[in-house]
């Protein structure tokens, strides 16, 4: 299973040509429930957040972006995406021992800026 999700995210995102700029986002977000630790919805994301002491999302696209299929044009603003990918960061980090700290992230924002 965990294959076959690999294998058709890559093959999306290698013919895409828009629409794919949420694509990590929804990544992430699947990706959780096939190691085991997703949330079934933005609600159970933010509470497990909250209690870990996470900075927890606070856009509304949220239950779209995590419904919607690859491709489907959500709209969400930078400081969404990036507020997201925080988040999801901290999820993975919250259930997965040794995460560690990714640090390329941080880089290339700062590349970015």
């Amino acid at each position: 299973m965990l294959f076959e999700f690999l294998c058709q995210s890559l093959q999306y995102l290698d013919r895409a040509v828009a629409n794919f700029e949420n694509f990590h986002l929804q990544f992430l977000w699947q990706l959780a429930s096939y190691l085991g630790f997703g949330a079934s919805t933005s609600a159970e994301f933010c509470q497990q957040l909250k209690a870990a002491g996470c900075i927890v999302p606070t856009f509304a696209g949220l239950d779209a972006l995590i419904q919607a299929d690859y491709g489907h044009p959500i709209v969400l603003h930078r400081a969404e995406r990036k507020e997201l990918v925080a988040a999801m960061i901290n999820y993975y980090q919250l259930h997965m021992e040794n995460f560690g700290e990714i640090r390329s992230l941080q880089i290339l924002q700062e590349v970015l800026a």
